[in-house]
């Protein structure tokens, strides 16, 4: 086995797609590459096929070095390193205010009191916030030529929604029926999404 496919096979990790690559022939990229650390992959020549992309994951950097990259009819050359989305908020508390989440009462009037008053103090706690976006990674390609439209996508990972507002206080009444009748408060609100993440960057060296 070559150096080039062997350094290939081990910056692709345990169970990731891997690049095709002869004793002599171009190192193919046919289905997703993955690089989670920082990692270069060089060549003689680099060729991606249709569905053929690398995946750099973790804001790593990756440098992609070949005196010619290129891609095949229907194939771009893509480059996927967007940021990983960042992590949902925390739920919010069922009704901070409340002595208990369950109050009973036992009448129709004391009941439209409670229904009236929980509107305020018997609301559900406000969600956390949501996480920052992971950053985006940092490419850049050095080749002597270029062949196909080159897609490179460093842009920092989505903010991460808030977390859902926590169960109100709920009011529980008797009924003739039999089983007692519920009625919940008003949830809280959710909570605020994070921020974007930092975009990474891509540069493209080459003389044609």
């Amino acid at each position: 086995m070559s150096a080039l496919l062997l350094a290939a096979l081990l910056a692709a990790g345990p169970g990731q797609a891997r690049p095709d690559a002869g004793a002599q022939g171009p190192l193919v990229v046919g289905s997703e590459l993955v690089f989670a650390k920082d990692a270069t992959l060089e060549a003689g020549e680099i060729v991606f096929r249709p569905g053929g992309r690398i995946r750099v994951a973790n804001g790593a950097r990756l440098t992609l070095k070949a005196h010619r990259i290129s891609a095949e009819d229907g194939a771009v050359i893509d480059i996927d390193g967007k940021g990983e989305a960042g992590e949902p908020g925390k739920a919010g508390a069922p009704c901070p205010g409340c002595q208990a989440p369950v109050q009973r009462v036992r009448s129709a009037s004391a009941f439209a009191a409670a229904l009236q008053q929980c509107q305020e103090s018997g609301v559900g706690g406000q969600g956390g916030q949501g996480g920052a976006g992971k950053p985006g990674a940092s490419v850049e390609i050095q080749a002597e030529e270029i062949r196909g439209r080159v897609r490179c996508d460093v842009s920092g990972g989505e903010p991460g929604r808030g977390g859902a507002g926590g169960p109100g206080l709920v009011l529980e009444r008797p009924s003739p029926a039999g089983a007692p009748s519920r009625t919940a408060c008003p949830a809280g609100p959710s909570g605020p999404p994070g921020a974007f993440g930092a975009d990474g960057r891509c540069v493209i060296r080459s003389r044609q």
